[in-house]
C-alpha cells in the first residue's frame, strides 16, 4: 500500500483544504452551541468567555493550518486524515463540555479531567500536523516539552479554580492565547 501511496500522491493542497472545511463546519456548530448558552435579554459573562473560547481555538487551529502546514507538499497525507479524528473529537468533546459547564449541568471535577483529554486531543492533533507537515526543517523537541509543562500547570491551576467558573474560564483562555503565542514564535 506505501509504495501505491507513493506512486500517486494525493493532491495535498485540496486535502488539507477540504479537512479545514470541515474543521470549519465544526467551528460553526461551536458558534451555536455558544448561542444556547445565552438567555433570553440576559448575557452572562460565562457565556462571552466560552465565545471567547471558541475564537481563540479557532485562531490556534487557523495559525497552525496557515502558517505551519505546507501545503505544497509531495505525500499521501495519512498523517493528516488520522491526526484531524483527533482534533474533531477534541473540539466537539471540549464544546459540548464547555456549554454544559456554562448551564452549570455538569460537576466541575468531570468536566475538567474530561476537558484535559479533549484538549490533548485537539492540541495534540494540531500540533502533529504542525509539525509533521512543516514548511521548514526545525527541531520542535523542545517546543513540545515546554507546551506538556504548560498543559500541566495549566491543569493544576484548573483544578484549584474549579469550583469558580468565570475565573476558571478566564484561565482558560489565558493558556489557549499563550499557547497560540508560543506557536506563532516556533512558527517564524
Amino acid at each position: 500500500m506505501k509504495k501505491a501511496l507513493e506512486d500517486f500522491p494525493t493532491n495535498f493542497s485540496h486535502l488539507t483544504e477540504r479537512y479545514s472545511l470541515f474543521t470549519l463546519l465544526l467551528f460553526g456548530e461551536a458558534v451555536i452551541a455558544v448561542a444556547s448558552t445565552f438567555a433570553f435579554n440576559k448575557i452572562s459573562i460565562g457565556s462571552v468567555l466560552f465565545f471567547l473560547l471558541v475564537v481563540v481555538m479557532f485562531l490556534f487551529y487557523n495559525a497552525v493550518y496557515k502558517s505551519g502546514i505546507d501545503r505544497k507538499k509531495s505525500t499521501a497525507g495519512l498523517v493528516l486524515i488520522h491526526s484531524h479524528y483527533f482534533v474533531f473529537v477534541g473540539l466537539g468533546l471540549s464544546i459540548v463540555l464547555y456549554e454544559n459547564y456554562v448551564n452549570g449541568e455538569i460537576q466541575p471535577l468531570f468536566f475538567i479531567l474530561c476537558l484535559a483529554a479533549s484538549l490533548v486531543c485537539f492540541l495534540g492533533g494540531s500540533i502533529v500536523n504542525m509539525v509533521v507537515y512543516s514548511k521548514r526543517e526545525h527541531n520542535y523537541l523542545p517546543f513540545n516539552s515546554k507546551s506538556v509543562l504548560y498543559f500541566v500547570a495549566w491543569i493544576v491551576a484548573s483544578l484549584l479554580l474549579q469550583d469558580f467558573m468565570v475565573p476558571f474560564l478566564f484561565v482558560n483562555i489565558v493558556f489557549l492565547l499563550f499557547l497560540l503565542y508560543k506557536v506563532k514564535q516556533e512558527l517564524r
